[in-house]
């Protein structure tokens, strides 16, 4: 991608990668591989699955946002990791999957959860992370936040690198 003497003028363009996270979902028989389950706190999970965010051809505005919801696996995980990925094919299901490149990590300490207030006795502690990617113009900008303390992290995926 060339953006020449005046960058301001791009405002959009098709992105050469496929990006997304590594994420664990409830395990479907007969859709994923019986190589991808894992039991964790009595459920069965199917590891190692990406979740896309742009996928390669993709029109791409500069400065827009796309945001996903997570909740971590474990009721008891001290931390969330997310693993960037990205590849060349926009038809990636595994992170495993041929061509697939880790290019970035986000870890958020989730380990202390605020004290419930007396109007939520009772409610669910389920976590969420919310997972962002702002696409400029020869980066991507990702961040995640633990959406009941506000923490945040950020990394920077770099379009010129690759």
């Amino acid at each position: 991608m060339c953006f020449g003497l005046d960058p301001s003028t791009v405002t959009v363009r098709r992105s050469r990668q496929t990006y997304g996270v590594g994420v664990v979902r409830r395990f479907v028989r007969g859709r994923h591989p019986e190589s991808r389950l894992v039991h964790r706190d009595g459920v069965e999970w199917c590891t190692g699955i990406f979740d896309r965010f742009v996928g390669a051809g993709d029109a791409v505005f500069v400065g827009s946002t796309v945001t996903r919801r997570y909740a971590p696996a474990e009721r008891d995980q001290s931390s969330s990791v997310l693993h960037i990925y990205s590849s060349e094919s926009p038809d990636i299901q595994y992170i495993s999957d041929g061509g697939v490149t880790r290019c970035g990590t986000l870890r958020l300490d989730v380990a202390d959860l605020p004290p419930t207030s007396p109007s939520s006795a009772g409610a669910s502690r389920t976590r969420e992370i919310q997972a962002k990617m702002t696409f400029g113009g020869t980066e991507i900008k990702v961040s995640a936040v633990d959406v009941a303390t506000g923490q945040c992290v950020r990394c920077t995926v770099d379009f010129l690198s690759q």
